[in-house]
């Protein structure tokens, strides 16, 4: 009776021992599943942060895998980016004890097809071989014993990525459960991962639009609807020469802007607070009051559809405009050559034709029978004159040619100075005679009155300058005096013989005496047309003298006559 109560009581033993045990069991089991949902609920909420701790992609890559550690294998990690476009793979995360990889084509590899599908993919060897044997997959990488995907999926249900842990070794190293976790937690890392990369393309452009405005050749600014500097480039301050602090906070108007373009700077803000884009060129003003020329390009700036600053570029195009001016005054100096050009070409026929017509005219008349010898001798000598006219218009155009070309030769050899000076005088006297200017009176005046002063020059050079002078003079002057002759200077660091040839003629306009000298250009004077003349003469002169080593000039005023003045080395030659 004893014994059997004894079994009794341990039976019931027994069976408490067991119910305790379940229960511990049920306990246990009970606080590995709270232990694993505060596991869970630790990881969502460390992944959901990790964007706001790591620096870039990589380092929130790396932060998630350090959150899943405690509670899977992460050994063997890696994260998987796909791009569509390219069927691209790219691996911007890879912690791995046997392969390493940046990217490779989707193709049929294992990520490929996990996220191609949108599925996880739990694979044994077993797996593998069935994937392979159907031609779903093609091995990229070292073989593992276990493989464990799952895709990263968006709110749309487009597969951006995977995650995807592997063992080399362990075939039991995760389970479906592992699997599941991964699943739910894939959710969050997706909208993570996401979100980190849109703020990184967000910092990126951010970047990007710093170094292009702060480095931009060009200065740029920014301002509120008032016209406020809020930013500006290291350009605009080397452009206008102020300092960060001493214009930052300011109103444009104030710093800029010339007073006298105020009310355009007022017109071209309210165009832009109207929604329009403006361009112009005008003057600004920098820090010490100068004005220069710039180019602005200036565009409403939005925010939340409404217009609330203003974005600017100025560009300094003072060189542009001095270029612009140079170019208008090259084409305008280009047409009036062409005009001029047209001009001479049509006066300089007409001041063949007349000596040769003469020529012909008169030579037809000789074969007259009924002329008189005297006639007759008159007649020759027009057809003598006309064709020394002839030869010395035909000698002028040679003589530009060359001077042009840089073909005119100069000889230099002795030139008694007041012999030749002599002789012009002679032979002028005559040319007066002949032109039958009765109230003109020739003036010689020497700067030396040794009959015997030599210098070295070119005589035939000289001769023909001086002449060319005293034709023009006589041209243009009826009535009064031509003087001419020359002096020494002394008191230069080289001594000069400085020429001059005076008369009381009709003289020439101020603005003209520029560009008198000009090939095909004479004076825009009435009376210069009636004389006529091709207008070589001085061009001739003033190359010549250049060429001697000299230079050339005029002093003249309307009605009170002219004087051409030009210079030559004094040289002499030593015994």
């Amino acid at each position: 009776m004893i014994q059997t109560s004894t079994q009794e009581n341990l039976v019931s033993d027994d069976l408490e021992i067991r119910q305790l045990k379940d229960k511990i069991k049920k306990l246990e089991s009970k606080l590995a599943e709270k232990r694993k949902v505060e596991q869970l609920q630790t990881a969502l909420y460390n992944i959901s942060n990790a964007v706001n701790k790591s620096k870039d992609l990589k380092d929130l890559l790396q932060e998630i895998r350090d959150t899943l550690s405690p509670i899977i294998d992460t050994s063997n990690f890696y994260v998987a980016m796909y791009d569509k476009a390219r069927d691209m793979i790219s691996i911007p995360y890879m912690q791995d004890a046997n392969d390493n990889f940046e990217y490779f084509p989707a193709g049929k590899t294992l990520s490929g097809y996990v996220i191609k599908t949108a599925r996880s993919l739990f694979a044994d060897q077993a797996m593998f071989k069935q994937l392979k044997r159907n031609g779903e997959i093609e091995l990229v990488g070292t073989d593992s014993k276990i493989w464990l995907g799952v895709p990263l999926v968006t709110s749309s249900g487009e597969a951006i990525g995977m995650i995807g842990i592997q063992s080399y070794e362990d075939e039991n190293a995760y389970c479906r459960k592992d699997m599941e976790l991964l699943e739910f937690l894939s959710n969050q890392i997706c909208i993570t991962i996401e979100r980190k990369l849109y703020e990184d393309a967000i910092q990126l452009e951010k970047s990007y639009f710093e170094q292009l405005f702060e480095f931009s050749p060009e200065a740029l600014v920014v301002t509120d609807c008032h016209g406020t500097l809020l930013k500006a480039n290291q350009e605009f301050y080397n452009m206008f020469a102020f300092q960060p602090e001493e214009s930052l906070g300011l109103n444009l108007v104030d710093l800029i802007i010339p007073v006298h373009l105020k009310k355009e700077a007022a017109s071209i803000k309210r165009k832009i607070l109207n929604g329009e884009k403006i361009k112009v060129e005008t003057m600004m003003k920098r820090k010490g009051g100068s004005l220069f020329d710039v180019s602005i390009l200036s565009s409403p700036i939005y925010k939340n559809g409404k217009i609330n600053g203003n974005y600017e570029i100025y560009r300094d195009i003072t060189d542009q405009k001095v270029a612009e001016l140079k170019l208008r005054e090259a084409k305008e100096k280009a047409e009036e050559a062409d005009r001029l050009k047209t001009a001479f070409l049509s006066n300089m026929s007409h001041e063949i034709r007349t000596p040769l017509n003469s020529i012909l005219g008169f030579t037809d008349l000789l074969f007259s029978q009924d002329l008189s010898k005297e006639v007759k001798n008159e007649y020759k000598e027009i057809i003598a004159n006309s064709g020394r006219n002839l030869l010395n218009l035909i000698e002028d155009i040679i003589d530009v040619s060359k001077i042009e070309v840089g073909q005119l030769r100069i000889y230099n050899s002795n030139c008694y100075l007041n012999k030749l000076m002599k002789e012009l005088k002679v032979l002028f006297d005559e040319e007066i005679k002949r032109k039958q200017k009765k109230e003109v009176k020739l003036i010689l005046k020497n700067g030396c009155g040794d009959e015997q002063f030599n210098i070295v020059s070119d005589p035939f050079r000289l001769r023909q300058i001086i002449l060319n002078l005293l034709g023009n003079s006589l041209k243009f002057t009826d009535r009064g005096f031509i003087e001419f002759g020359y002096m020494i200077e002394n008191n230069v660091p080289n001594p000069v013989l400085k020429f001059y040839v005076k008369d009381t003629g009709i003289g020439i306009p101020l603005e003209q005496q520029s560009f008198i000298f000009e090939r095909f250009r004479q004076a825009d004077n009435q009376n210069h047309y009636i004389n006529h003349g091709t207008g070589l003469g001085l061009t001739i002169s003033k190359g010549l003298v250049e060429l001697l080593g000299g230079r050339i000039w005029l002093k003249s005023e309307p009605a009170a006559g002219s004087t051409f003045y030009f210079t030559i080395p004094l040289r002499q030659k030593t015994e």
